[in-house]
């Protein structure tokens, strides 16, 4: 019989057993290996393993943190959060156990072969599931997840992760270019024609740059790390911050299958780009850049660096990673769709953080739209294509719900005398944190919309909303509307009539 248990070092596991469940990785032991030993701060490593008769049937690596709510969003969102953070820190930054790595590109979810395709597969997934979650419950995580799970995997264990009670959210897609072409030239023809004018005087224009491959970085540790700093503090998303050891550690155990392109102009070092070789595969890892960099146009360089580093070792891929999608879409490479998965083992939590996970989800591009012609148009968001409807929907059924806890938090309320202790006996009551939670939701809600939509645009979307509170106050609570109400209601209706047709376009014929 298969049974589950958990380790906290992969030195605890056969090098060979573990690489054999996942025969297509690139990120496999020895770079998880260099991972848990690169000491990063923060995280707890853990390796959720499923035996039978001292077999290894199924492995998946994991990790213990303190996720912030606030990592995978930006603007008014963030704001919110990270103000709510420093009055309440425990509702915005939760234990977490993850399945995955935070620095591998997907989660990885290995099957001994004779498994993949049984009867079998299901079960295994379920024991898997099992043993990481009894495991987070004695690391007391409140918040279980997995991530970014690749579409091919979704359809495989979906379903295990549905019935374990995971909800999913979409994550940022994989990027990656298919190397079917012989060299730069044949791969240059295929780009539109002002991508390929562009990328040619890039290209030109970088002809003072110097470039080494390089397998270690002796006496250069310090400079690459400084890169990798600059670089992470320019971007928004942020998780795991890295170390010198993971560097110098990745190198160090992949041998041949890691390398570090290293780009210098006049003997200074402006960026350094780690990749994995492996399986048919160039991984781009990280790229750090200083902002000099830019002048040289590195980016485009090194991603042309790849591309005949692919063509020189007979890859079939280049795998780019997250993020700066247009330019990797303008350069010919698909999207991947990734989908997350997460459970609050608090009921109630659970339900908040389902209703809030796409507003709290990264900005993901679709990843099922067609290459878009040059130049390439930024993908609407998710929050972009549902802000509207987000405002006008959720702003009624929030101001109902508000009533009812009011009006039951009022109820339980009868007969406490006032006085200091009104209000901690308050605050007991669940209707009252109820109250409380949707004050702060009503709030998150307008902060995503307006980072989305204009106030201007926003305005007859809430006056229409509170129109139709009013009215279903009066229908479903028999709450009397006063007259003022009414009047107000009518003025809302003519001003959002007005704004309308003061919206409309001109007919006339704009100068020249």
């Amino acid at each position: 019989m298969a049974e589950g248990r958990v380790v906290d070092t992969l030195a605890a596991i056969d090098r060979d057993a573990w690489d054999a469940l996942f025969p297509g990785e690139t990120e496999r032991y020895d770079y998880l290996a260099a991972v848990e030993a690169a000491g990063l701060d923060g995280f707890a490593w853990r390796y959720v393993l499923v035996e039978e008769d001292g077999r290894l049937l199924a492995a998946a690596p994991a990790f213990i943190t303190r996720y912030a709510l606030e990592t995978t969003v930006e603007g008014a969102t963030r704001s919110v959060l990270r103000a709510l953070g420093c009055i309440a820190p425990g509702l915005v930054s939760l234990r977490m156990a993850c399945l995955g790595s935070p620095c591998t590109e997907t989660a990885q979810i290995g099957l001994a072969e004779h498994k993949r395709g049984s009867a079998d597969r299901q079960l295994l997934m379920r024991t898997l599931l099992a043993t990481f979650d009894a495991a987070a419950r004695a690391d007391r995580c409140s918040l279980s997840s997995i991530k970014d799970l690749p579409a091919l995997e979704v359809g495989a264990w979906g379903a295990s992760l549905a019935h374990a009670g995971y909800h999913s959210v979409t994550g940022l897609p994989s990027a990656e270019l298919e190397i079917d072409f012989p060299d730069i030239e044949t791969y240059l023809s295929r780009l539109s024609p002002a991508t390929r004018k562009d990328m040619r005087r890039k290209l030109r224009a970088a002809g003072n740059v110097r470039i080494e491959i390089r397998r270690n970085l002796d006496g250069l540790e310090d400079q690459v790390l400084a890169l990798y700093a600059e670089t992470r503090a320019r971007g928004d998303l942020q998780f795991e911050t890295l170390t010198a050891d993971y560097f110098t550690g990745v190198l160090e155990r992949m041998g041949e299958r890691a390398a570090c392109v290293l780009y210098f102009v006049e003997d200074r070092l402006l960026a350094a780009n780690l990749v994995l070789l492996d399986n048919g595969i160039l991984l781009d890892k990280f790229f750090c850049m200083s902002a000099q960099g830019r002048d040289h146009n590195l980016y485009f360089l090194s991603w042309f660096t790849n591309v005949q580093l692919c063509l020189d070792r007979g890859l079939r891929g280049y795998r780019s990673g997250q993020a700066a999608y247009v330019n990797k879409v303008r350069l010919g490479s698909r999207l991947t769709p990734v989908t997350m998965y997460f459970r609050h083992r608090n009921p109630f939590v659970d339900g908040v953080l389902r209703a809030l996970a796409p507003l709290l989800a990264p900005d993901a591009p679709d990843a099922t739209l067609p290459k878009p012609s040059d130049p390439p148009p930024v993908p609407a968001t998710f929050r972009s294509r549902w802000a509207r409807r987000l405002l006008f929907l959720a702003l009624p059924l929030l101001g109902l719900a508000y009533q009812v806890t009011a009006m039951e938090t009022a109820r339980a309320m009868t007969g406490v005398p006032f006085g200091a202790g009104w209000l901690l006996t308050a605050l007991r009551l669940p209707w009252a944190q109820a109250l409380v939670a949707l004050e702060i939701l009503a709030f998150a809600v307008w902060m995503v919309v307006l980072s989305e939509v204009k106030l201007s645009e926003a305005f007859p979307l809430s006056a229409l909303s509170y129109v139709l509170v009013v009215a279903a106050s009066w229908t479903f609570f028999h709450e009397p509307a006063s007259l003022l109400q009414v009047l107000g209601g009518a003025a809302i209706m003519a001003g959002v009539w007005l704004i309308g047709r003061s919206s409309e376009p001109s007919s006339e014929e704009p100068a020249r």
